[in-house]
């Protein structure tokens, strides 16, 4: 069985308004980037993103089947990604 490994990832985030409409005052008043931190099991890396899920699952033969919540993070987004050492999970 190969696990994937876990990595923590800081990266930055848009922010949406909650309602559709919104007053000039209140969109200067937002506007700020969400700086977010997540931790999950390292499914796929590419040039443009890393893909990562919080849950998997294997087949019979103990490879990778399936994955829960998958989330591509674009690299431009990512400021750290680290893999979590084994004895440190």
């Amino acid at each position: 069985m190969k696990t994937p490994p876990v990595v923590y990832v800081e990266w930055v985030d848009s922010e949406a308004s909650g309602s559709p409409w919104a007053s000039i005052e209140e969109v200067k008043r937002s506007g700020k980037a969400l700086v977010c931190y997540t931790t999950g099991y390292l499914i796929h890396e590419s040039v443009e993103a890393v893909t990562i899920a919080h849950s998997f699952h294997l087949d019979e033969r103990g490879e990778l089947a399936g994955v829960c919540s998958p989330m591509a993070i674009p690299r431009v987004a990512i400021i750290k990604l680290h893999k979590v050492p084994k004895g440190k999970r």
